[in-house]
This record gives structure tokens, sequence and C-alpha cells, in this order.
């Protein structure tokens, strides 16, 4: 996703102005970094384009809803600010006072740049991975297959 003139661009993806990756690096667009960032510029993305995220929730009895969410309430704060800082892997803070031991790291924490406090929690459960990626491609189609990650803090 890219707007603008490539020009003497620094390589990055759009609206990840503020970040903890270094998108000048290599090791910013391996797949597990990767599988994060898009879609947080996916969403910054939309916003630019004054659409709406699908939000997909459980309702109170259990039952799961469809919706939509705009990017500034999904963030907390306006994805085109300069004030936004994207944390990816990070601990969400608050978080803490409910847990006895370590915090564990979180897919993606906003975080205001001028306070550091914590915005939102954001845990990125679909996975963009490519079929066949490099472990798969010399295999025939019956070995290929689909990553699902659920992580003890979900």
């Amino acid at each position: 996703m890219f707007l603008g003139n490539t020009k003497n661009q620094k390589p990055g993806l759009f609206g990840l102005k503020n970040s903890n990756r270094d998108f000048t690096q290599k090791n910013a667009w391996g797949k597990n970094c990767f599988n994060s960032s898009f879609p947080a510029s996916l969403c910054s993305y939309l916003h630019h384009r004054n659409l709406e995220n699908i939000y997909i929730k459980l309702n109170s009895n259990l039952r799961v809803e469809h919706s939509n969410i705009d990017t500034t309430n999904f963030y907390g704060i306006d994805p085109q600010s300069d004030n936004l800082f994207y944390a990816f892997e990070t601990q969400f803070t608050p978080y803490q006072q409910y847990l006895i031991g370590t915090l564990p790291g979180v897919d993606l924490v906003t975080q205001a740049r001028d306070t550091g406090i914590c915005l939102q929690a954001i845990e990125i459960k679909i996975k963009l991975t490519a079929l066949p990626d490099n472990t798969t491609c010399d295999l025939s189609e019956e070995f290929y297959g689909c990553e699902i990650v659920v992580r003890p803090d979900t």
C-alpha cells in the first residue's frame, strides 16, 4: 500500500510512521512481523479511505455478531495523528494489575507518543500465510496447510 512519490522514500507500510519496528531493516519484513504490521497498516488505509473495519464479537448471549468499527475507535486515537505509536509485541501495562508474574506481549499496543500511555491492546488472530511457502513449495498440495495461532493470553 503506497500513496505518494517513490523518490527518496524509505521502506515502510502505509500509516505506520511511529513504531518500534524499523522497516528499513530486513527482519521487520519477516512473516511473524508482517502478520501484525500489515493489518495495522490496512486499518490506517481503510481510515484514509473513510471505510470501517469489520468487527466480529460475541454478544451477551455468546453468539457471534458482525458489525463495523472505525479505526479511530479501534486504535483509541486517530490513525493519522502524529501522537500515535505502534508498539508491536509489547506489554499492555494496564493488564498488569490482574496478573501475578510476567505480563506477556500483545501483537499490537497503540500508545500515545507524548505520554507513553497504552490506548488499546490488539491481538491479531487472522494470520496472512501464503501457501505454499518456502517450507512446502517443493511438496505436493496434499501437504499444504494453514496456520492457526492461539496464545494463552488470548
